[in-house]
């Protein structure tokens, strides 16, 4: 098990940990990740979530009342992640595994009864960005580099007076520019609480708002001079704050999620980035429901990598949310003539009566 420890005496520049792998780097990379084969348990998705939410709320707590906290726990906390999503992969598309699959993933689009964002949205953003860094063959190493990085990214945040944090007005520039500065804060955090082994760590949690065309903060950086893992997490930072709701705005579809990264923020993110997040999270995630051109209601249980908008179905009810008798799974992938039409929103889902688990 590589831990916290490990990591720490990691003697790898950056440059040998985000260098492009050719095809022998890419099969040594793909030894050396999780492997669940022969463990096929389900992971306590809900005892995962609980336990990061629980994590970053002491860490938060002894930020704002100037105590010192552990890191240590953080990669213990990022390793489940990854076991649970990275569990996943080997098992063949069948509903079984989108209730492996969906549990924790669906737990980071509605993620509710929090009194405060920060927590289960740093939780979702993490999820999110190990789902992607797992489609791009991230080896075990960087994986946990960035679970950690994403449960910590907004560590600077805790530093942030509340009120701000939780204003439901338009900010003024002044103060926009305060909260602005929780990247830099939280990049002085974590060399402060690690006593400056974990650099990497810092500079992930200080590029996060950068954007590809130099109109991020804290430094404008563009391109290739903003931290890879940041990169990733800034994205998914974007897209879990539009997809979850908060006490002072509606959340968006995924659909419109995904619409407003590649229109209103053209140029802030990478397209293969844009690519990635469209394959992995969708604009019809897991466990949403969806209504197909037949009428048809059902639940998204699986997401075809590469097919982002033709996934696998579970068709439970017609379009008055009468319940069939027995339930089909449709593939889109491999039904040509069928298609989805539109996302069912949870309004609807009440007014025909059909349970949201």
């Amino acid at each position: 098990m590589l831990n916290f420890k490990d990591i720490i005496k990691q003697g790898k520049t950056k440059e040998e940990i985000f260098s492009a792998p050719d095809e022998t780097k890419r099969e040594k990379e793909e030894k050396n990740r999780f492997s669940y084969s022969e463990n096929k348990d389900i992971p306590d998705n809900n005892a995962i979530y609980k336990e990061a939410c629980e994590y970053l709320y002491n860490v938060g707590t002894s930020i704002r009342n100037n105590k010192p906290c552990d890191i240590e726990p953080c990669f213990d906390i990022a390793e489940k992640i990854i076991k649970s999503l990275q569990t996943t992969e080997s098992f063949p598309i069948t509903e079984s595994r989108s209730q492996r699959t969906k549990s924790l993933l669906l737990m980071g689009f509605r993620s509710k009864g929090y009194t405060e964002y920060l927590i289960p949205h740093s939780v979702n953003v993490s999820i999110f960005a190990v789902k992607m860094g797992i489609s791009i063959r991230y080896s075990k190493e960087n994986l946990i580099k960035l679970a950690v990085s994403a449960l910590m990214h907004d560590i600077g945040m805790f530093e942030i007076p509340r009120n701000l944090i939780e204003s439901d007005s338009e900010l003024s520039k002044e103060k926009f520019e305060v909260i602005k500065s929780h990247s830099e804060k939280g990049a002085q955090r974590i060399i402060k609480l690690s006593n400056g082994r974990l650099p990497w760590l810092a500079k992930t949690i200080l590029h996060v708002h950068e954007r590809e065309n130099g109109e991020g903060y804290p430094h404008s950086l563009s391109g290739k001079k903003i931290d890879e893992n940041a990169k990733i997490i800034g994205i998914v930072d974007a897209y879990e704050a539009m997809t979850n709701e908060r006490a002072y705005k509606r959340r968006k579809s995924p659909f419109t999620a995904i619409r407003e990264i590649i229109r209103s923020r053209k140029g802030h993110f990478s397209p293969n980035l844009v690519k990635t997040l469209l394959e992995n999270l969708s604009v019809f995630p897991f466990g949403s429901y969806v209504q197909l051109n037949s009428k048809d209601i059902g639940r998204v249980i699986t997401i075809n990598e590469g097919m982002a908008l033709r996934p696998v179905i579970k068709i439970n009810y017609n379009s008055e949310g009468k319940q069939y008798k027995e339930a089909k799974i449709v593939d889109l992938q491999k039904e040509p003539l069928l298609f989805i039409t539109d996302v069912v929103p949870e309004e609807r889902l009440r007014y025909l009566n059909i349970e949201d688990k």
